[in-house]
């Protein structure tokens, strides 16, 4: 499959999964890899990024315009599926960002396919912190589903979700949780974010010893005032190795993309 030069959406069906696909410009090719917010995470990224690269965002299965898979989808299937876009479009050389959730699933796409990738970006990324070994046990991740249900397509917690996640909630774009909710409300994606927030609290902090072995640079970063997973945490990741580098953006929270797009896009850019 091959990707044309003009702006556009595509869909593919990889391994039996439909994946759907935004693709801008041209040049050195950065794939965006988003979290549990969807796509929109980088709606304000892509545009200061499509002049001088080509860049792919990439709807995992369940969110955005990607129907759900019809099966339970954690990060290492996600980045399974990703690597299989790489090698049937061919990509080299590309950096690979991933924000929250997202930045999990980027790092195991670039130990999967390390041959394809020039950098890796991570945006406070899931899987640096320990939780409850007690999710562990499949009694109690099937009550944490079932509760899951029930608080995630609520307003007031979608909400209160949202606001928590911005330092300047004056910042973030209108109608964001109506979209959220909107998208909850289609066949399936609900039980998609369930089962994507059921594996990041199943886990502990695997995602220094991910990055460890890498052999290209990754740049890791985290808003300054981000209560949803705290800035601390980045440092855990520092010492993987040299070629790990910190950057904290102050005056922002969680929703980094969304906060800081100019900073960011400057960060992700290819040094060329």
């Amino acid at each position: 499959m091959a990707l044309s030069a003009s702006p556009e959406k595509i869909r593919v069906t990889l391994d039996g999964t439909e994946l759907s696909l935004e693709r801008t410009g041209r040049g050195p090719p950065i794939l965006l890899v988003h979290g549990l917010g969807g796509p929109a995470m980088w709606e304000r990224v892509v545009p200061l990024l499509g002049d001088r690269c080509e860049t792919i965002v990439p709807h995992l299965p369940g969110f955005g315009e990607s129907p759900p898979p019809g099966r339970p989808f954690r990060a290492e299937d996600h980045a399974q599926l990703l690597a299989r876009l790489l090698d049937e479009v061919d990509l080299r050389g590309v950096t690979v960002a991933g924000t929250s959730y997202g930045g999990e699933i980027a790092a195991l796409l670039a130990v999967s396919r390390p041959d394809r990738i020039e950098a890796l970006v991570l945006i406070c990324p899931t899987g640096t912190r320990r939780h409850a070994v007690l999710l562990r046990a499949p009694m109690l991740r099937k009550a944490l589903r079932r509760l899951l249900r029930n608080m995630l397509p609520n307003r007031r917690i979608a909400e209160a979700l949202s606001r928590s996640s911005f330092h300047d909630v004056s910042s973030r774009p209108p109608g964001l949780v109506d979209r959220y909710l909107e998208h909850l409300g289609r066949p399936g994606n609900l039980e998609c974010l369930v089962w994507a927030v059921t594996d990041i609290w199943s886990r502990g902090d695997r995602l220094p010893g991910i990055i460890r072995g890498l052999a290209f640079p990754v740049r890791v970063v985290w808003g300054g005032n981000d209560r949803t997973i705290p800035p601390n945490r980045a440092a855990s990741l520092e010492r993987a190795g040299d070629h790990v580098r910190t950057i904290i953006l102050e005056g922002c929270a969680h929703s980094v993309a969304l906060e800081k797009p100019d900073e960011l896009s400057r960060i992700i850019l290819p040094k060329v």
